[in-house]
């Protein structure tokens, strides 16, 4: 009687046995997200399988072994189906929403062999053999598996260790202790090692038992801010506070360059060839970090050619016999014709005669600018015109917090000429658009022309006078546009005579 009532309970559970996997892969398909269910089509086709040997046991007229070797492979399908249907219930459905993330692979691997390990003791428990004999008989080639896998387990570990201290995420940039440079974006941490792509798009395997022994440097944590460092050397003979204004105001709005928290110039070195300075500006991009710090490089290059500042070489005595130079009056000559043609081209000028058109020309400088640096500022004070000989700059007009471009100017077209004649300051900014070679007419140089010009004022201010009313708003009667002009012509010749004290 006893007897019988064990093999119908036994009989029952076997039957029920899948009705109640069923049910466990319906709730996870509810739990799950989307895109993760289709992770239960092999649980269920495990599930299929153990019906299918369960069937073909019942239906097949086996002999003992048989029927008892496709009874432990159906029982094998269906515990593999439990846990297969367990760790996704798990993995995905229960933490990922828990941790708002998705698991990391190291620990899914551990739940599921963890889960895997059940089943086979479940299995050898099945087919009449005990798991703990095996386990006690077997621990000479268990330590001799685990010599032979030292290694592995040490990076398996201390991919544990990694994981549980969290010292960088999925994507965040990591520098090695050893490195000068960031390594990379760290893609996965697995049982061996971490995948990490660096900006070349190579993709680095290093051991987690390398970044758990060494210095892991993040460059993503605990903000997205990095410090990063430009070295300059500049001359003896400057003035340390002089080259820290100009550097900094040489990359002040450089892309990529955050203006907050502010840059900051220190005097880092006496080196042999020069002082070496350290610019030490914030990026939030740490992949184009490389690009940043090379458009600063590029800025402070312009400022330093603007200011006349050479950069120091190494000293040495080097004898070397050469051919005589070519004259060098003539090379002044043609440099001075080629601009005197430029100052032409512009209306301001035309009233000069050759000669002193080309005097001023042999008076101005050129200046270089690199691309998106700003040349004028709106507001600032200045008294030098601007001729753009090479490139493009962009005319800017502050709108609130915003800057609206409202013209370009290219080779042969000038700019401030107000501030040249007058003094008064910047109606507008200027900005280069690409890299760009401007001639400069200061006050200095024009000084001496209008003093030698009898008239030139009066026939400047008329023409300054006639722009600003083509500038102006919509005219009314010519009479009156004529008296306004006139009116304007005596204001801008007095203020003309005034700075320059004619």
């Amino acid at each position: 009687m006893g007897t019988d009532a064990a093999t119908l309970i036994r009989h029952g559970w076997g039957a029920l046995a899948p009705l109640l996997t069923f049910a466990l892969m319906v709730l996870a398909a509810l739990i799950v997200r989307r895109t993760d269910r289709r992770r239960l089509a092999f649980p269920t086709a495990l599930l299929l399988a153990h019906l299918l040997l369960t069937a073909a046991k019942d239906t097949l007229a086996l002999s003992g072994r048989g029927e008892h070797l496709l009874g432990l492979l159906a029982h094998v399908a269906l515990l593999a189906a439990v846990a297969q249907t367990t760790f996704l219930l798990i993995a995905d459905g229960l933490l990922d929403k828990r941790l708002q993330r998705p698991l990391p692979r190291i620990f899914r691997d551990i739940l599921q062999v963890l889960l895997y390990f059940g089943i086979l003791l479940a299995a050898l428990h099945a087919g009449g053999v005990e798991p703990g004999s095996l386990l006690t008989t077997s621990a000479l080639l268990t330590a001799v598996i685990g010599l032979s896998l030292q290694d592995t387990l040490g990076n398996v570990f201390a991919g544990l260790a990694l994981q549980a201290q969290k010292p960088f995420d999925i994507g965040d940039w990591v520098q090695l202790a050893d490195s000068t440079e960031p390594l990379g974006q760290v893609v996965e941490v697995n049982w061996r090692a971490t995948r990490i792509a660096t900006r070349d798009r190579i993709e680095v395997i290093v051991p987690n038992s390398v970044l758990a022994r060494g210095a892991i440097r993040n460059l993503s944590k605990p903000t997205e801010l990095v410090r990063r460092s430009v070295l300059v050397d500049v001359p003896y003979d400057m003035a340390p506070a002089q080259v820290h204004k100009l550097l900094l105001s040489a990359i002040a709005d450089t892309p990529g360059v955050l203006s907050e928290p502010p840059t900051s110039c220190v005097t880092d070195d006496f080196a042999p060839d020069g002082v070496r300075y350290r610019l030490r500006f914030y990026v939030s991009d740490i992949e184009q970090h490389k690009s940043i710090e090379g458009a600063v490089r590029d800025r402070v290059w312009y400022a330093l050619k603007r200011a006349g500042i050479a950069f120091p070489s190494p000293q040495r005595e080097v004898r070397v016999t050469t051919a005589p130079p070519p004259d060098q009056a003539d090379l002044h000559a043609e440099h001075a014709e080629q601009r005197a043609k430029i100052l032409r081209r512009v209306d301001l000028f035309a009233p000069l005669a050759d000669a002193d058109l080309r005097h001023l020309a042999e008076r101005l400088h050129s200046r270089s600018y690199a691309p998106t640096e700003a040349i004028l500022r709106e507001g600032d004070a200045g008294d030098e015109l601007f001729l753009v000989e090479q490139g493009e700059v962009a005319i800017l007009l502050k709108n609130g917090s915003e800057e609206i471009e409202v013209a370009r100017l290219h080779a042969g077209q000038f700019f401030g000429e107000m501030s040249l004649l007058t003094g008064e300051r910047r109606t507008a900014t200027v900005r280069a658009i690409t890299e760009c070679r401007l001639l400069v007419v200061g006050k200095s140089a024009f000084q001496d022309t209008l003093r030698d010009t009898p008239g030139l004022a009066e026939r400047i201010s008329a023409i300054l006078a006639t722009r600003q009313q083509e500038l102006g708003s919509a005219r009314q009667a010519n009479a009156q546009d004529a008296e306004a002009e006139v009116s304007a012509s005596a204001v801008i010749l007095s203020r003309i005579r005034s700075f320059f004290d004619l």
